[in-house]
């Protein structure tokens, strides 16, 4: 064999290693990215899963205070309360206390039951009788139906009760007179722990690296989990569930990359999925950290490159040792041609 054609053979086979070797890492990388776009699917769908329960798990417990309160407002209109004496001699009776301690005690979601007066004072609660000295002209709800004669409920701003120092949101209605005049506001609380109990449950399955929050339409955090006290009541105007909602979409999912509201407006990286309650004013978000959404395809990426490596390695292998049998082979033809020569 012809030492040309040797280094033939051996550039062909260098020739078929390359595009072979070259073929692998396109595969890889080709079986990477599909294996990516599958990851990324399949927890788009994990954060619509989430949202949807986490809205219907809202909203029964919305509708539940609603009941609550439409009762509340049923017992008053049958007693035909028509002025505002009237009204406060059946609002401070203990049979109204009775009354509002059975509503809360049949509910575990309700926290209080409260009727107020025109000027904020408590007239009558669920937790004690007569109820202690409390003021609520300044919370937002009072100020509200003060000043606007509205048949509608009002859902306030979470607030630290001023009984428990819990966190609570409320569900009022306007009490009127006969004339329509203001007599006061029949409220019921909800502790924002129905919530984040309920949320770290589910975060629990995820090693707490996937956050659950409830947010009015105003973009307030009612509250989440893991918990963050000090923004409760704060608006998050960063975060990518107002730029989903700002779609007007009433639901959907995005990866964003920005201040982050709750890490202190530290840049991340993150997978955030929002869902609309449907007739309530508020939203829930469900957020996942990088490294959560990406685990199960790094650990992929390391048996797709591990085996793309050993095949590599494999071709490698093959195509040195191929050279090294054909510059084998070229010695001893050369040395039998030699040896036939020198005989002759």
């Amino acid at each position: 064999m012809p030492i040309n054609s040797t280094i033939k053979a051996n550039s062909l086979f260098l020739k078929i290693g390359l595009l072979t070797v070259l073929f692998f890492i396109f595969m890889g990388s080709v079986i990477s990215y599909l294996s990516y776009e599958t990851n990324i699917k399949n927890w788009q769908n994990e954060l619509d899963s989430l949202t949807l329960v986490n809205t219907e798990h809202a909203k029964q417990i919305i509708q539940n205070g609603n009941r609550v309160l439409e009762n509340l407002m049923d017992v008053l209109e049958l007693s035909k309360v028509g002025d505002e004496s009237q009204y406060l001699k059946f609002a401070s009776d203990y049979k109204q206390f009775e009354l509002l301690k059975e509503k809360t005690a049949a509910n575990a979601i309700i926290d209080v039951a409260t009727f107020v007066d025109e000027n904020g004072n408590v007239i009558n609660f669920s937790r004690s009788y007569p109820p202690p000295k409390i003021n609520l002209s300044d919370r937002d709800y009072f100020i509200y139906f003060k000043n606007n004669n509205d048949k509608s409920t009002f859902f306030s701003e979470p607030v630290k009760n001023r009984g428990t120092g819990g966190w609570v949101f409320y569900q009022v209605k306007r009490i009127n007179d006969r004339h329509d005049k203001f007599l006061g506001v029949v409220l019921v609380g909800i502790s924002s722990k129905v919530f984040s109990e309920y949320y770290e449950i589910l975060a629990n399955n995820f090693n707490s690296k996937v956050a659950f929050a409830l947010y009015k339409s105003d973009h307030k955090l009612m509250t989440r989990y893991p918990f963050r006290e000090n923004l409760i009541g704060k608006a998050n105007l960063e975060g990518g569930a107002k730029r989903i909602l700002d779609t007007g979409k009433p639901f959907g999912n995005m990866i964003v990359q920005s201040p982050r509201f709750t890490e202190e407006f530290r840049i991340e990286e993150r997978f955030v999925g929002v869902r609309k309650l449907e007739n309530y004013p508020f939203y829930v978000s469900v957020t996942a950290n990088k490294d959560i959404y990406l685990k199960s395809w790094v650990n992929t990426l390391w048996w797709i490159w591990g085996l793309t490596l050993s095949g590599i390695i494999l071709v490698v292998i093959s195509v040195i040792q191929i050279s090294k049998a054909q510059n084998s082979l070229q010695k001893e033809l050369v040395n039998s041609n030699t040896k036939c020569n020198f005989e002759k």
